[in-house]
């Protein structure tokens, strides 16, 4: 089948961009041809899988959009996006369209439903199953499909990688450069290679940035003189995440002066909400709270590399007030580190009843972006972070309990799942020049 994924460009830091990545790539092993068309920067391949724009400069994005698709002569349009906040623009374009959305809050939007009940759409599927349950009180008849991760590169026993291998999604405009130094055949562990060197991120402590090599992240442990790391990651957009609350409840555990917390965002950016170094000074704890990000904040670091820091955390950590999945759970799950997060969104779906972390409770709800969220307590997300502190034996049964439950949720696996939905549902050829609807 021809297959069109609408998303966030593949070497864009979203959690959508990672989902498209892992989705295509096993699209195409399934004998599938993919082509994308990228909401951000885009590149010209990914993996030899077209990246096309959703806008030029003399094109409308709805013309521009049209265009791609009769291009790639599309049999069926997967949109891996939050449909409402691009109503009525392409999510309504072409037959037959399947939607995998995330529901980030309780009472979804009215224009978001309005968009999951478009007549050219024949599936939508949620992130998770409590996402499914929002969607269904809506109207909306929904499957449930996970997220997956690659158990090559998320693993408890990490190797070293080359930087220009081409599965570190390196943006390029030439396939054949790659081509020519072996990076499409490379398994990432030609040592000899030429090009072989180590990554290196961005780490701010107190202010003051610095270059690491990823492979050395334990010298920042050491630098700070913590026993304890505290891991998060996330991008610093908007306030669904509440980092802020999340320093808030570090400054409180008990065992801080042993720990350290370490933020893999921007301190600020002209997307937050918050200056998070004025967060981490307001409660006194910027000698003690670290922040990462790639050299080039916009493309990240390679997966290799953030499977390097999920293995140096000694927990991962989160304040957010909902999540429509949380890859970064899935993913330091796999690597084998034990959870703490709210008893809201995905986190009882993903953490169970305590089985593969520690669920915070939440003291309210409160409306955003017409969407009920929860505000996790700060005191009791301290001690949670203290009770992981204090028990190594916990840690390890937690960590152990999700590593195994991640299992499930391999990228192999997923696409199986989609393979089950595409196959079979070719379009009519003869109504190829019918499939295109406009909306107005």
């Amino acid at each position: 089948m021809n297959i069109h994924i609408l998303s966030d460009t593949p070497n864009s830091l979203s959690a959508y961009s990672k989902i498209v990545r892992g989705l295509s790539d096993g699209l195409c092993r399934s004998g599938h041809n993919v082509t994308i068309t990228g909401f951000i920067s885009t590149f010209d391949n990914y993996h030899g899988i077209k990246v096309m724009p959703l806008a030029t400069p003399f094109t409308s994005a709805e013309d521009q959009f049209a265009s791609n698709i009769n291009a790639s002569k599309t049999d069926a349009l997967i949109c891996i996006h939050e449909a409402h906040k691009y109503r009525n623009r392409y999510s309504q374009m072409f037959s037959p369209t399947y939607f995998w959305v995330p529901v980030e809050g309780e009472g979804s939007p009215r224009h978001m439903i309005r968009d999951l009940q478009s007549q050219t759409i024949k599936g939508v599927f949620s992130y998770s199953n409590i996402g499914k349950k929002e969607l269904e009180s809506k109207g909306i008849s929904c499957s449930v499909i996970y997220p997956g991760f690659d158990p090559e590169i998320f693993t408890d026993t990490p190797v070293q990688h080359c930087k220009y291998s081409i599965d570190m999604y390196q943006r390029t405009s030439d396939i054949r450069t790659l081509a020519r130094m072996g990076c499409l055949e490379c398994t990432g562990n030609r040592e000899g290679c030429k090009y072989f060197e180590s990554e290196r991120m961005v780490v701010n402590i107190g202010d003051e940035e610095q270059e690491v090599p990823v492979n050395r992240l334990d010298e920042v442990r050491d630098y700070v003189g913590a026993d304890f790391v505290v891991g998060y990651v996330g991008q610093n957009i908007g306030t669904r995440k509440k980092i802020e609350r999340l320093i808030e409840a570090f400054s409180k555990m008990e065992n801080k002066k042993d720990s350290m917390l370490h933020l893999h965002t921007l301190p600020s950016s002209l997307m937050s909400a918050i200056d998070l170094h004025k967060v981490a000074k307001l409660w006194n704890v910027t000698d003690r709270v670290v922040f990462s990000h790639g050299i080039n904040p916009v493309d990240g670091i390679s997966d290799h590399a953030m499977n390097l820091l999920y293995n140096y955390f000694d927990i991962h950590a989160t304040a957010t007030s909902y999540e429509g999945f949380g890859m970064p759970i899935l993913e330091s799950m796999a690597v084998g580190k034990a959870q703490v997060a709210p008893a809201c969104g995905t986190g009882p779906e993903l953490i169970g009843e305590n089985e593969r972390g520690l669920l915070v409770p939440i003291d309210c709800m409160e409306v955003e972006e017409e969407l009920r969220r929860g505000i996790v307590n700060i005191e009791s997300l301290a001690d949670s972070m203290d009770t992981l502190f204090i028990s190594k034996y916990l840690r390890d049964n937690l960590g152990g309990a999700g590593k195994e439950w991640a299992k499930q949720f391999t990228w192999d696996k997923v696409v199986a799942r989609w393979n089950e939905v595409l196959v079979g549902k070719e379009v009519d050829k003869e109504k190829v020049s019918n499939r295109m609807i406009i909306a107005t």
